[in-house]
């Protein structure tokens, strides 16, 4: 079998691709943390023993485009449930994330804000609650709660700051414990699509345009309680639609034209969703600059395409990305799945394996490819050849062998 390689980053839910590089700020985190008290201006806590409150406060300098985090300790309390989430924060943030870690207070790497804007290993293990709106508020049914593992949290703000003066930036988080055990386990889905290239626009009379496609496979019934879009500035249009399960048309989940802020829609109740049903999304851009835009965590540089929600009950971290059985990126190329894996591995970097992989041809081709793609990224470090060659040796096979429809 002819050798190949995939080097893809980690298509986690939201800007993923992050490190830790010590910055300015002050970090509000529960009292147990040892942070200073949190300002009151935004969102008061919770009150003793009825959950906690986690924060920070930071100054963006002018022009700047900056991921910025802390690490908190979470208080001791009378459960590890959560059934309802708030946030407030101010203006210039994209978006607002708190993660869970696999560390212990002994074993927190930085105290206080830090920046994060490169790669790097910062102990996040899922997503507990996010926001890319300046108020939200979550609340769980009855019988429902997402339950926390570990004792420290990372609380993650991506912010933008346009203006030419630099800017006080706070965001603050409740989180409150659920009244009654719950029966069934909370998480959240963040579809993402991992290969995105949007042509250049040389000139205002010829704009760069690309549409792009992801096929999400609902491996379980599933009940889901808020969606929304998310992606970057060159965003034109986002549609969502679920089909299968007896109905006669796909019905529309979310569409809006707006990227930065797109509200939230809460379905009361819950929207049951059946195994075997399928959510297909697409996102519509056009191109600012006369330079190829790709996929990544920059809302200025780069592009993203993600359907995001919150769900129960939890099920395997894998689907919550959008990498599961029968999903991935939906393409419209010529190439075959071994075409495109011979065209990976001769690019130089990972947009020039995008471009190689949305040459894919539909069918047996892409899912083939999309097969790929996830083994490697469950078992292999990214770059990691021999691994790809030894773990994942039954889907490149099934890929040399998959023709287009």
């Amino acid at each position: 079998m002819k050798k190949s390689r995939v080097v893809l980053a980690a298509p986690l839910a939201l800007p993923l691709i992050l490190a830790a590089a010590c910055s300015n700020g002050e970090g509000v985190g529960a009292p147990d943390a040892g942070n200073d008290a949190a300002p009151q201006s935004l969102l008061d806590p919770p009150p003793a023993g009825q959950g906690f409150q986690v924060g920070m406060s930071t100054s963006v300098p002018a022009g700047m485009e900056t991921f910025r985090c802390m690490y908190a300790v979470v208080p001791a309390g009378p459960t590890s449930d959560f059934q309802r989430f708030q946030t407030r924060y101010t203006a210039n943030s994209h978006h607002m994330i708190v993660y869970t870690t696999d560390l212990t207070p002994q074993t927190i790497p930085k105290a206080g804000v830090f920046d994060c804007n490169t790669v790097g290993d910062l102990h996040f293990t899922g997503s507990m609650f996010g926001s890319q709106s300046a108020a939200r508020d979550l609340t769980y049914p009855d019988g429902v709660a997402f339950h926390l593992t570990g004792q420290v949290v990372l609380l993650q703000a991506h912010y933008i700051n346009t203006t030419d003066a630099a800017t006080d930036a706070q965001v603050l988080v409740d989180a409150w414990y659920a009244t009654t055990p719950p029966t069934q386990r909370a998480s959240g889905f963040g579809f993402y699509d991992y290969t995105i290239i949007v042509p250049p626009t040389p000139d205002a009379a010829h704009p760069g345009t690309a549409t792009v496609h992801m096929r999400v496979t609902i491996p379980k019934d599933m009940s889901i309680l808020s969606w929304q879009s998310h992606a970057h500035r060159r965003l034109t249009h986002f549609h969502s639609e679920l089909s299968g399960g007896g109905a006669a048309k796909p019905v529309t989940l979310y569409d809006t034209d707006q990227w930065d802020a797109p509200d939230p829609i809460l379905n009361d109740p819950p929207r049951l969703v059946k195994a075997g049903q399928v959510i297909d999304y697409s996102c519509t851009y056009k191109n600012d600059r006369p330079t190829v835009t790709v996929q990544g965590p920059s809302a200025l540089d780069n592009e993203m395409c993600m359907l995001i929600g919150n769900y129960y009950p939890a099920l395997d971290p894998i689907f919550e990305i959008g990498m599961g059985a029968g999903s991935g990126p939906v393409y419209a190329g010529t190439k075959t799945c071994a075409q495109a894996l011979s065209c990976m591995a001769g690019a130089p970097d990972q947009s020039g394996q995008e471009q190689c992989m949305v040459q894919t041809c539909p069918g047996p081709a892409n899912d083939k490819l999309n097969e790929v793609v996830r083994c490697s990224f469950v078992n292999c470090a990214a770059g990691d050849q021999a691994c790809l060659l030894s773990k994942c040796s039954t889907e490149l096979s099934a890929c040399q062998a998959a023709a287009c429809m």
